[in-house]
């Protein structure tokens, strides 16, 4: 179902750019980091995003009911994936370490500063929710809810 003509019309009259989150968008700032496919560019346009989306007055997010129902299903067995996936690459760091240093290699390997990134991860994704908070309007569409945050401005 699309927006009725005075929702867009609202929208519209707010002159500010529009940003349609869908689930991943919030799930792979979470998703685990060791995977290849992983890629700093997308991490990092993921969370600029995000936080445009919580601070910047310009900005209005749609976000439909399914990507909140979506979220909340899938958000623990993506942080439960990503903690397993960092911590099987830590005992393979430790494990690589120890054999090169067999070898005579020298220096330390540490990759205990990544332990508690999986909860570093999720708080730009549940944040989203936080600007129900600031909304200056909701728009609820039978059938096919989006929800609008549009941020107040400072």
């Amino acid at each position: 179902m699309s927006l009725s003509s005075q929702d867009i019309a609202s929208i519209a009259a707010l002159d500010a750019p529009v940003l349609c989150v869908d689930t991943c968008t919030l799930l792979d700032v979470i998703r685990d980091i060791t995977r290849d496919s992983v890629v700093l560019s997308d991490v990092s346009a993921g969370l600029t995003l995000l936080a445009t989306a919580e601070l910047d007055s310009e900005l209005t997010v749609l976000v439909a009911e399914q990507v909140t129902i979506e979220l909340l299903t899938h958000i623990e067995g993506v942080e439960q994936e990503a903690q397993r996936g960092l911590e099987r690459f830590q005992t393979q760091a430790s494990r690589i370490h120890c054999v090169a240093d067999t070898y005579g290699a020298q220096g330390i390997l540490n990759a205990q500063y990544l332990n508690g990134h999986v909860d570093r991860g999720k708080r730009p994704a549940k944040s989203h929710s936080n600007a129900v908070s600031r909304a200056e309007r909701v728009a609820c569409i039978t059938g096919c809810t989006l929800t609008l945050y549009h941020t107040l401005h400072a």
